[in-house]
């Protein structure tokens, strides 16, 4: 569900939002804030980062059934998305 529902919809809109914003702040240059677009690329290859990190290690865990030995990684991942906010 998370997968679906949230990293490969994340994944897409930032696909298409940072090279859009790009455009914006080149046609519109003397009224869009230029940091926009960079703004927007550290927020997509942060998420991509934490995102992979969740697919790769976390959530195989989960599926294992590891419980308990997963409570580092929750942890940090946890700590990951208040950091994000």
């Amino acid at each position: 569900h998370i997968l679906q529902r949230y990293h490969n919809v994340h994944r897409a809109q930032f696909e298409e939002l940072v090279p859009l914003a790009q455009k914006v702040a080149q046609v519109h240059a003397d009224t869009f804030p230029a940091e926009v677009p960079d703004l927007l690329a550290y927020m997509q290859n942060e998420l991509l980062m934490h995102m992979m990190k969740e697919e790769r290690m976390l959530f195989p865990m989960i599926n294992q059934g590891v419980g308990r030995g997963a409570a580092m990684p929750i942890s940090v991942m946890m700590h990951e998305h208040e950091e994000h906010d």
